[in-house]
């Protein structure tokens, strides 16, 4: 079984690929990260557009038994972005993607 670390450094791989996106950060303690039960990790993926959801759910199913669980578009818009869920090795993981043009705008 690979690690949280491992499929999450290989997830936000596989997300930096995609041209839209520009950069991606994490919130939180990463180091270590949470295991399951202890907290979550979040995801900030900014891009100038955001993938469509059948592209962004074409990377998740990549991932097959590597991730327990996936979903896309979460929530829409708004405070936090266009979310998707994943859960690895029991760890809720939220993928977060926001515009670079509506982050300046709210900021």
């Amino acid at each position: 079984m690979a690690s949280t670390d491992e499929i999450l450094n290989s997830l936000l791989h596989s997300i930096s690929q995609m041209d839209e996106v520009q950069s991606i950060g994490i919130s939180g303690i990463i180091n270590p990260l949470p295991k399951a039960g202890e907290g979550d990790i979040d995801v900030f993926i900014y891009c100038d557009q955001i993938p469509d959801a059948k592209r962004r759910n074409s990377i998740l199913t990549e991932f097959g038994d590597r991730l327990q669980e996936g979903k896309i578009n979460v929530f829409e818009k708004g405070r936090w972005g266009t979310g998707d869920y994943v859960l690895i090795n029991g760890v809720e993981t939220w993928l977060m993607y926001f515009t670079i043009t509506e982050t300046l705008q709210w900021i």
